[in-house]
């Protein structure tokens, strides 16, 4: 319960406020459905199974967003400080994903801390959503949501 005085905060509140103040490089696009999402995960392969990332996409079919090509992409980069990588970036596979994926998105959502923003290609807009945890993959659906013309 929140002090007296003090009005309540619940998750999903909290977290769409970090995406509102999440944008890092350029300006929030507006975004046409379908959306493409393409997802670039550098968590994967290691000895513990992350996060799924399936609940972006799961929370826009819910929100009835249509998914697929012929709209605007928007490339979901998610990467964890994991011990088991040894390394504080985007492994080498992530880096060639993300350089095939980036040219012509509308948006990179980037799901990890926001330093690795800079390994990032140049071009469309990057918003910062921190980690990929299901409260904040779905507050990244309903920011996007809120982007469509």
């Amino acid at each position: 319960p929140a002090a007296p005085g003090v009005p309540a905060l619940d998750a999903d509140r909290v977290a769409d406020r970090l995406l509102e103040a999440g944008v890092v490089r350029g300006r929030a696009p507006v975004l046409r459905a379908p959306l493409e999402l393409v997802v670039v995960d550098d968590d994967l392969g290691g000895p513990y199974a992350p996060v799924p990332s399936g609940h972006v996409a799961a929370e826009l079919a819910a929100l009835g967003i249509p998914l697929g090509p012929g709209g605007s992409r928007v490339v979901l980069a998610l990467a964890e400080p994991r011990a088991w990588k040894g390394r504080g970036g985007f492994g080498a596979a992530s880096r060639a994903a993300l350089a095939e994926a980036v040219p012509g998105a509308g948006l990179v959502v980037l799901l990890a801390h926001r330093r690795l923003e800079a390994e990032v290609p140049d071009g469309p807009p990057v918003v910062v959503a921190w980690h990929r945890q299901r409260l904040l993959q779905r507050a990244v659906a309903r920011w996007l949501r809120g982007r469509l013309g």
